[in-house]
């Protein structure tokens, strides 16, 4: 469930995660908390919003450390190019099956490198370490944001009505319509 309330000027700034240099026409904000019986791993964005395509030069960076992904979810623009880092002493594989399907092999030490055009979800694995599973999320605009480990995200949206939409491994997607007013941030809270 959702509820919308305007925010007072001088509330504090929840963290963000929206890729620097390519949001759109970052006008207002809505800042938001996501409530569940356990840690939320989710991204939220906004669906309705002009498509756009990440620069040539953009980069985002997935780990493999302690054999896990880190961060689990990475959320990025189409056209960016990810980094898959191996900071662990022993090798890795990176491959995905989700559609178009690639593996960049096995390798120490170092990084490799895939450009995600293909909105959507795709999963990333390792078929060395099956119990490594992480996600990259491939969005058409800019306007994401992951939700923090304490809930909260914070979103810069314009002025007019938007479709919200709440993401998370393997679960059902959940959207919601808002409207957002120039000059009045918006808090909104979400239970699971």
């Amino acid at each position: 469930m959702w509820k919308c309330e305007p925010l007072p000027a001088f509330s504090w700034v929840f963290g963000a995660l929206l890729l620097a240099g390519m949001a759109t026409r970052a006008d207002e904000e809505v800042r938001g908390h996501v409530t569940a019986d356990g840690p939320v791993l989710a991204v939220v964005y906004a669906s309705d919003l002009p498509v756009r395509t990440a620069p040539e030069t953009a980069r985002a960076t997935m780990k493999q450390q302690h054999l896990k992904f880190v961060p689990p979810i990475l959320p990025v623009l189409q056209g960016t190019a990810v980094e898959f880092v191996n900071v662990d002493e022993m090798t890795h594989n990176i491959f995905s099956p989700s559609a178009p399907a690639f593996d960049l092999g096995t390798f120490g030490r170092g990084f490799r490198a895939h450009v995600f055009q293909a909105p959507g979800p795709h999963v990333i694995l390792c078929n060395i370490h099956v119990e490594m599973v992480g996600w990259v999320l491939v969005l058409k605009s800019p306007a994401f944001a992951m939700v923090e480990t304490d809930g909260t995200f914070l979103l810069r949206l314009p002025a007019g009505r938007h479709r919200l939409v709440l993401w998370r491994p393997r679960e059902p997607e959940v959207s919601r319509e808002i409207e957002v007013l120039q000059s009045r941030p918006l808090a909104l809270d979400w239970q699971l």
